[in-house]
């Protein structure tokens, strides 16, 4: 930009300021900008709790799985044994069982125990069921039976029975 123009009568075009030499131009990036506190001193090295930012919590070279990707285990199959349905199904028999129970022992037992016995026999067995893992989910078929029995069949029989007294 030091030269002079080709033509002296043609004015020169306006340009940037001309820089000096061995100047360069102020970074206007923040990590460029020195510390309000100064330079860290000879052989600072940060707290032995810090993490530095790259780390994530993973040891150093060891990519983490993307995110949301699927595992490579295959889903594990149920146990053998039958499954919540049939022992949904069983349960419904073994309420109606159950009732022809009530009917038949009525007479012998004469309290309130000769109307429960067969669904407190039932709960016992499926709740021993329950221990083993093969008839788990059989167990809880029918155990879900037995307390919708309880709910909506037994409880309000006994209220019935009981003529809503306390």
């Amino acid at each position: 930009m030091d030269r002079p123009p080709e033509n002296p009568d043609e004015p020169t075009p306006p340009g940037p300021p001309d820089e000096t030499p061995g100047e360069t131009p102020a970074d206007p990036s923040p990590a460029a900008s020195p510390s309000p506190y100064g330079p860290p001193a000879e052989g600072y090295a940060p707290p032995p709790g810090d993490v530095p930012p790259a780390y994530n919590g993973y040891p150093p070279g060891y990519t983490p799985p993307p995110a949301f990707a699927p595992s490579a285990e295959p889903p594990q199959k149920p146990e053998g044994g039958p499954g919540v349905g049939a022992g949904i199904g069983t349960g419904c028999g073994v309420s109606v069982l159950g009732f022809v129970l009530v009917l038949g022992t009525m007479g012998m037992i004469g309290s309130i125990w000769g109307f429960i016995w067969p669904f407190i026999a039932i709960v016992i067995a499926a709740g021993l069921l329950m221990i083993s893992r093969r008839w788990r989910r059989f167990a809880t078929g029918v155990l879900i039976v037995s307390a919708a029995t309880w709910l909506i069949v037994i409880g309000p029989c006994i209220a019935l029975l009981g003529g809503f007294s306390m």
